[in-house]
């Protein structure tokens, strides 16, 4: 069993991630929430943090996922997604730790018609994209055993506190308060179960300590934001309408890609998206009866 670091561990991603590694024996560390990403004049910490552990891998599920927030303060998003990257790949070099990154389809455009593989060139419409990038030519480019991992549209029971839960929470929420659910249709992706997700990184622990790379690892399949809304509320059993819109309609501040759906050339894609959400509403169901 190794002694694994976890960087944003209380994250949609990082809570999953944590349950399975402490189940599979793994010994688990968090870093401590004093650890201010957002500043980048915490490096200190960071570094402080990774060589007193000395863990054998570090998982970095920290991300400032706002996409508004970020064109509005991209300082922050270049901070925590780009700068903390930086220091985080220099204190796992220096104990010897194999060092895995959580990054993002928004690295893309979104002008392709066809899934984006890992070989594609990054060409980021916002500044959300831009700060994900920076961070994963850092890990790339200073760590001997760095991953990266694109991923997209993560969602899991409990959600983003920071945005205020996951889309389908905010999806059953909005139905089950009458309120009209609008959702665009012309943003196409692959909403992906964060649960699903770490099930995959923890089943490669030993691969990610062996080498180094950039994986594209979402669940199968591809829609729109809208389709997914509709799948949720049909899984969901809730006899609401969900409504469609273009993006130029809601006014977003930050550009977002008509279509980063990921193409998965190295490690197989998990389940259909489908059957991801409908697991994660028997499970929303079974909590609210309990």
């Amino acid at each position: 069993m190794s002694k694994v670091a976890v960087f944003g561990a209380t994250g949609q991603l990082g809570r999953e991630l944590v349950k399975l590694l402490t189940l599979q024996g793994h010994s688990v560390t968090l870093a401590p929430r004093s650890i201010d990403f957002a500043k980048t004049d915490d490096w200190f910490s960071i570094r402080t943090f990774i060589t007193s552990r000395a863990p054998d891998l570090v998982f970095n599920c920290a991300a400032e996922n706002r996409v508004d927030l970020a064109e509005e303060k991209p300082n922050i998003a270049i901070s925590v997604n780009g700068i903390s990257v930086y220091h985080l790949a220099i204190a796992c070099e220096k104990v010897g730790a194999a060092f895995v990154h959580i990054s993002s389809d928004y690295v893309f455009d979104g002008e392709s018609r066809s899934p984006y593989g890992e070989f594609d060139i990054p060409n980021p419409v916002n500044y959300y994209g831009r700060s994900k990038l920076i961070g994963e030519t850092f890990v790339r480019t200073l760590s001997r055993r760095g991953t990266v991992i694109r991923t997209a549209g993560l969602y899991t029971l409990g959600g983003s506190t920071g945005k205020g839960g996951s889309f389908p929470d905010k999806i059953i929420a909005k139905a089950k308060t009458g309120e009209r659910i609008v959702v665009v249709s012309d943003q196409v992706s692959t909403p992906t179960y964060a649960r699903d997700l770490a099930v995959a990184l923890v089943k490669n622990v030993n691969r990610f300590q062996d080498s180094d790379g950039l994986f594209h690892l979402t669940n199968d399949g591809e829609c729109s934001w809208y389709d997914f809304a509709c799948e949720v509320v049909r899984c969901a059993k809730l006899d609401v309408e969900v409504h469609s819109c273009s993006s130029f309609s809601l006014k977003q501040i930050a550009r977002r890609p008509k279509y980063s759906v990921l193409a998965h050339h190295y490690i197989h894609p998990l389940r259909p998206w489908q059957e991801a959400i409908a697991e994660y509403c028997r499970l929303d169901k079974l909590n609210e009866s309990c």
